[in-house]
Order: structure tokens, then sequence, then C-alpha cells
């Protein structure tokens, strides 16, 4: 059985749906902003955490184990970068060879250790494995100290994205 609507009750239902969407959208957007810069306050870099979930499209959306979750992963994303890095010196700089295996070994259990244990473990279990991304880059970066280091600026940035990633899993303590 087919429905007989009026044209101008047809017109005024979508005008009312395109009135209301909007609205709707930019209320839930409001909530999802609110709910990052919250939770980005708690940690020890707000303004790293602001701009690594805002650049990530996922954030809009995301619950606060969902945030931590893309924080975890562009944790192992700029590791990945640093491994590759240090690679590339390593071929470059026979001097700093042995420093550069050292900082390789850190690397490789970031990627290997720390990172799964977040993305798979427990919340508490993800805390102590970007503590320990932490620590692992702390030692990186002074096994290079006295030397020109090549590789302070990922260094810094996987530390402290590690200790943003800790603070907001920590919220699920």
């Amino acid at each position: 059985m087919l429905l007989k609507i009026s044209s101008k009750a047809l017109v005024k239902f979508i005008l009312l749906l395109v009135l209301l969407s909007p609205s709707t959208f930019q209320t839930e957007a409001k909530h999802e902003t609110n709910l990052i810069i919250a939770i980005c306050k708690k940690t020890p870099n707000y303004a790293l955490c602001l701009s690594t979930l805002k650049s990530n499209p996922n954030s809009s959306r995301a619950d606060v184990a969902g945030l931590g979750y893309i924080v975890v992963e562009t944790v192992k994303a700029k590791s990945t970068a640093g491994l590759q890095t240090i690679v590339k010196l390593s071929r470059s700089s026979p001097v700093l060879k042995r420093k550069l295996s050292e900082c390789w070994q850190k690397y490789d259990a970031i990627l290997n250790d720390f990172v799964p244990e977040a993305e798979q473990g427990p919340p508490k279990f993800a805390v102590d494995g970007m503590k320990g991304v932490a620590e692992v880059t702390t030692d990186c970066i002074k096994d290079f100290q006295g030397l020109e280091a090549p590789l302070p600026t990922i260094n810094q940035l996987v530390h402290d994205l590690s200790l943003v990633a800790a603070s907001i899993i920590s919220n699920l303590l």
C-alpha cells in the first residue's frame, strides 16, 4: 500500500531534517572535542596530546580507551621511523655504530615488547608498556650524551608520546 504524502508535507519534513542534522553533528563534535580536551589536560604534554589526537580522524568517535590506543599506535609509528633512522645512520657513521646498535636494541624492544603489551594487554599492562618505552628512550638519549646526538628529535617525541599514552590509559584503571 502506498502512502500518499503531500508535496508540502514532504518539503517541510526535508527542511526539518536539514535544519536538525547539522546541530546534531555539532553537538556530537563538541562532546568529542570536550572529551579530548579533558583527557589531554590530564597528560604531561597537553599540546602534544591534543595535536596527536586531533590529527587522527578516528579520535572524534573514540572513547578514552580508543584515545589511548590512538596514541599507542602513534608511538608505534614514530618508533618504527626511529628504528629506520638508526639503521640508516649506522650505515653512514661507523664511529657511532656501537651506540646506534645499543639504541637499535632499545627500539626493537619498544616495537616487539612494549607496544604489543600496550596494544593487547589490560590497562595496567598498557601503562607499564608505555612507561617502559619512556625508560628505554631516555636510555637511548643518555647513550649519546656528549656526542652530537643523531636521534634527539625522534627519541624525545617517542618518549613524550609514551608518557601521554600512559597518562591517558591510566584513566581506565
